[in-house]
C-alpha cells in the first residue's frame, strides 16, 4: 500500500484539483518526454528506470515508484511512495528544481514544502496501519475458528 502524489505543473493560486476550482486555461503537462527524463536524471541521478513506463527512487529507508505514462509530453508524474517520510525530501527537490507541484492524493491539497509537509504522509501511516491492524485482527478471528 503505498502514499501517492501527483506531480503536477500548476499556478500557485490552484489549491485544488476540484475540477469547480481549476481555472480554464489550466491543462497538464510537464514538458517533453526526454526534458522530463532529463530533469529527473539531473535531480535524483540515483533513479532508475524500469522500462518506458515506469522508473524507481530506492534507498535504505523508503521507494518512489515513478508513473511515467507513454505519453508525449508528460502530463503529470504519479508517485507511489513506501517506507518513511525522507521521502518528502526527493519530492521537495524535485518540486523546488521543476516548479512543479506535488498533490497528496490522500488529503486533496497540494504539499506545502515550507509547512507541514509531512502531514498528508502522517495521515496516510495512520490509515493503512489501521487497515492492517484489522486485517491482522480478522485473520486472527478466522484463524481461531
Amino acid at each position: 500500500m503505498s502514499w501517492d502524489a501527483l506531480l503536477i505543473k500548476a499556478p500557485p493560486d490552484v489549491t485544488s484539483l476540484s475540477i469547480d476550482q481549476l481555472p480554464g486555461e489550466f491543462t497538464l503537462r510537464l514538458d517533453s518526454r526526454s526534458n522530463v527524463i532529463s530533469l529527473l536524471n539531473e535531480i535524483v541521478p540515483e533513479i532508475q528506470y524500469l522500462d518506458t513506463k515506469w522508473a524507481r527512487i530506492r534507498t535504505d529507508n523508503f521507494s518512489i515508484e515513478i508513473n511515467l505514462s507513454s505519453n508525449d509530453p508528460i502530463q503529470a508524474l504519479m508517485l507511489h511512495v513506501y517506507g518513511n517520510e525522507n521521502s518528502i525530501e526527493v519530492i521537495k527537490r524535485i518540486c523546488q528544481y521543476t516548479a512543479w507541484r506535488a498533490y497528496d492524493t490522500s488529503n486533496d491539497t497540494f504539499i506545502d514544502f515550507d509547512q507541514n509537509s509531512v502531514t498528508g504522509f502522517h495521515h496516510w501511516k495512520r490509515y493503512k496501519e489501521k487497515i492492517i491492524e484489522f486485517i491482522n485482527s480478522v485473520k486472527n478471528w478466522s484463524d481461531n475458528d
